[in-house]
């Protein structure tokens, strides 16, 4: 939980942090499901939604590349 720890500590306790939410779509033909990691919510009603993913970047000249484990 190390990122949540670092938005906690680093947004002030105006911001709202929700972690892991869970989130549906249903239409006539099917049923889709989801997870956002961690949804923001400012103090003037802006969000945020991060989907984090385990790996590195790695800088290569101009380019940025996710090596991902």
């Amino acid at each position: 939980m190390r990122t949540l720890d670092r938005l906690r500590q680093g947004l002030s306790d105006q911001y709202v942090i929700y972690h892991g939410v869970h989130w549906a779509k249903a239409t006539e033909s099917a049923s889709v499901y989801g997870e956002i990691d961690f949804i923001i919510l400012s103090p003037y009603g802006q969000l945020l939604a991060i989907e984090q993913k385990d790996g590195h970047v790695v800088i290569d000249g101009d380019d940025l590349l996710a090596r991902y484990k």
